[in-house]
């Protein structure tokens, strides 16, 4: 997220994960941290993906695109 220009917000609570977008007026995104084990399934990564098309209308080549 760092990388498409998000800034982390370290203040939520719990497992919460918070992204705030580059531009203020978009609205920042809040993921929950996998506990006890840290391992990121490919379910929660499909949800993950879902949820980034649905707040922000990304597609898989918008992280190619950041990727190079």
């Amino acid at each position: 997220m760092r990388e498409m220009g998000f800034k982390y917000d370290p203040s939520t609570a719990g497992s919460s994960v918070r992204f705030d977008p580059p531009d203020p007026r978009d609205t920042p995104i809040t993921f929950h941290r996998p506990h006890p084990d840290s391992t990121l399934y490919p379910v929660m990564l499909k949800d993950f993906g879902k949820r980034l098309k649905r707040t922000y209308g990304w597609s898989e080549e918008d992280f190619y695109k950041a990727a190079r």
